[in-house]
C-alpha cells in the first residue's frame, strides 16, 4: 500500500496523532503494477482467480483484497497511528511501503520512525550551564515532538538530569506562546525553583501552592504574566477547575508514576487540563503492570494506544498472562518514538 498525502501538514496540539494528521489518497501495488483506490476497489467485485492488470495476469487473492478494503472502507484519514502499527504488526495483512508528504516535513516523519533524523540541539543562550551529549538529544527530542504537536515521556534514570533537559525546553519555547505548567509532588517544588533560578533566571516563574495560592481570577491573571507555573499533585486536584479552564503551552508533569493508576480522581483531573504538549518525566515509566504504561502514555498522547480496554485485550493480557514475545515486540516498536 502507498499513501500519498493530499492535504497540508495538520498540527493540532495534543492528542493530533491518535486522530488525523493527514488526509491521504491509497495506492495498491499487486504483481508489480500499481492500482488507484477506484480500480482497486472494481477490482474487488471481480470473481475471477486470475486477472488481466494493466497487461499481466496476475492471481489475486480475495482474503487479501478484502482486508484492505475493510481498513479502509471506514477510514476517510489515516493517522501515523495507523501507519506505525500497521508496520509494526502482521495482523492487518498488508504492508505500507511508501507514505509521500509534503516535501517540508519529511524530516520530521522519519524521526517518528528513526531517532537518527533528530537533531541534538544546543540550549539556548539564556541557559546557564552546559548540557551533556545526551541531554542535549533529549532536548532536540522534546523539540522535535513539540514542533509536530505530540507528547512524549522522558525516562532517564534518576540522576541524569531530566529536570535540566526539561529547563532548556521551556526556554526553548516562544514567550509570545501560552504559560507552562509543571506538575510535581510536593517535595520537590523547592528543587524545581533552585534548578530554574540556577539555569535559566530569565524564565518567569509562579508557585501555585500551598494556603497562599490565588483564587480563580487572580490564577488566570497571575498565571499569564509569568512562563511557566509550578504546582503539586495534590494542589492541583483541590484546584482542578482553575487549571481546567485555562489551556497551557506544555504541561509536564515530574515523577508521572503518580498517575499510574487511570481512574483516580487525580489522574482524571490532570488529564482534564487542556495543553499544546505534554510530557512526563519518569525513571520508572512501568512499576509493576502495564496499565501504568498505559496511563502515562495515554497522558502524553490521548487515545494513542486506544482506549484501556481494547490495550488490555490486544497487550496487557497478551503479555501479563502470557509473555507474548510477538506482543511484546510490537508494544516496543509502536512506543519507541515516545519514549527516551
Amino acid at each position: 500500500v502507498k499513501l500519498k498525502s493530499t492535504d497540508k501538514f495538520k498540527i493540532s496540539g495534543t492528542s493530533s496523532l491518535s486522530t488525523d494528521l493527514f488526509n491521504f489518497d491509497y495506492s495498491i501495488a499487486i504483481g508489480g503494477a500499481e492500482l488507484s483506490e477506484k480500480e482497486f476497489y472494481e477490482l474487488s467485485k471481480s470473481k475471477e482467480k486470475l486477472v488481466n492488470i494493466k497487461g499481466k495476469w496476475v492471481e489475486i487473492n480475495k482474503e487479501d483484497i478484502k482486508k484492505v478494503i475493510d481498513f479502509f472502507k471506514n477510514k476517510e484519514k489515516i493517522s501515523l497511528t495507523d501507519i506505525i502499527i500497521i508496520n509494526s504488526s502482521n495482523e492487518q495483512g498488508f504492508e505500507i511501503d511508501n507514505v509521500i508528504v509534503p516535501e517540508e516535513f519529511k524530516t520530521e516523519i522519519s524521526g517518528l520512525f528513526d531517532f537518527k533524523y533528530i537533531n541534538s540541539i544546543e540550549p539556548p543562550k539564556t541557559f546557564i550551564g552546559e548540557l551533556r551529549e545526551y541531554q542535549k538529544k533529549g532536548l532536540g527530542w522534546m523539540i522535535f515532538l513539540r514542533k509536530i504537536g505530540l507528547g512524549g515521556i522522558l525516562a532517564d534514570d534518576m540522576g541524569l538530569g531530566k529536570t535540566i533537559q526539561a529547563i532548556a525546553y521551556l526556554l526553548r519555547l516562544d514567550k509570545n506562546k501560552l504559560p507552562s505548567l509543571i506538575i510535581c509532588p510536593t517535595s520537590v517544588i523547592g528543587n524545581w525553583q533552585r534548578e530554574i533560578q540556577k539555569f535559566s533566571p530569565s524564565l518567569k516563574m509562579n508557585i501555585h501552592h500551598g494556603s497562599s495560592r490565588f483564587d480563580k481570577k487572580e490564577f488566570v491573571n497571575n498565571a499569564r504574566k509569568h512562563d511557566l507555573t509550578i504546582s503539586s499533585y495534590s494542589t492541583v486536584r483541590m484546584d482542578e477547575e482553575l487549571f481546567q479552564d485555562m489551556e497551557w503551552e506544555t504541561l509536564l508533569l515530574d515523577e508521572a508514576q503518580n498517575i499510574k493508576n487511570p481512574l483516580t480522581k487525580q489522574a482524571i483531573s490532570i488529564n482534564k487540563i487542556k495543553s499544546k504538549c505534554r510530557f512526563s518525566l519518569t525513571g520508572t515509566p512501568v512499576e509493576n503492570r502495564l496499565s501504568e504504561l498505559w496511563s502515562i502514555m495515554n497522558f502524553v498522547n490521548p487515545g494513542f494506544l486506544s482506549n484501556w480496554n481494547n490495550f488490555k485485550k490486544n497487550f496487557a493480557e497478551p503479555i501479563e498472562l502470557y509473555d507474548s514475545e510477538q506482543k511484546k515486540e510490537l508494544l516496543k516498536k509502536i512506543i519507541g518514538p515516545f519514549i527516551l
